[in-house]
């Protein structure tokens, strides 16, 4: 198995947040305005602004060497297994959160990447991913914005 540098991440993050940006800007919503007057997709093009950034800023430093990233010198199948988990849980919980309920999309998708980054404590998990869910739901609910707390798909 090849090594995977820290430049060779920034160019899978640039790419990524590229295919995201183009995704944003060319959705019928994003230009969308609210009630308050600023557009729908404002937070998500000021989120993707700054996944380009930093992106490039990995990607194109003068400074980066083509060393090995530490935690991913070796890309396995359980690193790859991992990388998927996580694209597939946030895309679940960005376009299935109202049929699939918030609440138990954010806790599992918060629990499973702390799993991810070596957290082995369940109960801070819990305390964490509940404590982070609903700060959100709550940001989320002021925004305006009707959040599913459990699934729909149940008929609940």
């Amino acid at each position: 198995m090849t090594s995977f540098t820290d430049r060779q991440a920034g160019y899978v993050l640039l790419t990524a947040s590229g295919l995201l940006a183009l995704y944003v800007v060319f959705s019928d919503w994003a230009f969308v305005e609210m009630r308050d007057g600023t557009l729908i997709g404002s937070f998500p093009m000021a989120f993707v602004a700054l996944c380009l950034l930093f992106a490039a800023r990995i990607a194109f430093a003068r400074e980066a060497r083509e060393q090995k990233l530490e935690d991913v010198a070796e890309l396995t199948a359980t690193g790859i297994a991992k990388i998927t988990a996580f694209l597939v849980g946030a895309l679940l919980l960005a376009f299935y959160h109202e049929t699939l309920g918030f609440v138990g999309l954010c806790i599992l998708f918060l629990v499973m990447n702390a799993l991810f980054m070596g957290q082995r404590k369940p109960v801070g998990l819990l305390i964490y991913s509940a404590c982070v869910c609903a700060a959100l739901y709550l940001l989320f609910t002021l925004l305006g914005f009707e959040l599913t707390v459990l699934p729909t798909v149940l008929g609940v």
